[in-house]
């Protein structure tokens, strides 16, 4: 379903960033959401965001909580993390 104003395609070109380690967090949190048997997130890692990242975190997160996996961007965005972390792209 395609939701409007999701944080999912906002944030989009930000969480996708190379060489951007809170990006990389951020990855890997959109990827424990989206398959969480197979991709685990330590919540502690989130220690390590700066206040801009910290603040997409938690509109991501409350997002999801709402609209889990009907948001169609969410679930776009899943597969390019997904599809960057089989790659091995990460810094």
């Amino acid at each position: 379903m395609k939701i409007q104003n999701s944080p999912f395609k906002k944030y989009e070109k930000t969480i996708l960033e190379k060489d951007n380690s809170c990006a990389l967090i951020l990855r890997k949190a959109v990827l424990s959401m989206f398959d969480g048997n197979s991709h685990k997130f330590g919540l502690s890692t989130i220690g390590y965001l700066n206040d801009l990242y910290e603040e997409i975190f938690k509109k991501l997160l409350e997002h999801y909580l709402i609209h889990g996996e009907s948001d169609d961007d969410f679930l776009e965005l899943g597969r390019k993390c997904y599809h960057m972390e089989i790659l091995h792209i990460k810094y």
